[in-house]
């Protein structure tokens, strides 16, 4: 007896776990710098919690070495700069792109297998 596939839902459900998994994978905490430690959240509110914090230090003039205490995803207190904060703006954006060119890709061979987000 042969059992007939609906290849087109599976496709569909493929997809929609995929989304999911991209839009999980994008909130999902950084470590910055690589290697050590140190995890920030960068949900869409903390982005633009970092963002107004180095515009505000651009808008004052303020010296490079002023700092802020920062609150990251394990509740410890960084003493942190502007800088900092840009690097890990940075470091979400190239993880971002990664995330879709990784997506991409895996739709350009034909959504076959489950997305990983490698």
């Amino acid at each position: 007896m042969k059992v007939a596939i609906d290849t087109t839902k599976r496709k569909a459900d493929l997809e929609a776990a995929a989304k999911q998994l991209r839009d999980a994978l994008e909130i999902a905490n950084i470590e910055w710098p690589v290697g050590s430690g140190t995890i920030w959240q960068v949900r869409d509110k903390d982005r633009d919690r970092m963002q107004r914090t180095i515009d505000t230090a651009k808008l004052i003039e303020a010296p490079p070495e002023m700092t802020v205490e920062w609150i990251l995803a394990d509740d410890h207190i960084r003493t942190t700069t502007a800088s900092d904060l840009q690097s890990v703006l940075a470091a979400y954006t190239m993880r971002m792109s990664a995330i879709f060119t990784a997506y991409n890709t895996w739709r350009s061979v034909g959504i076959t297998s489950p997305f990983t987000g490698d």
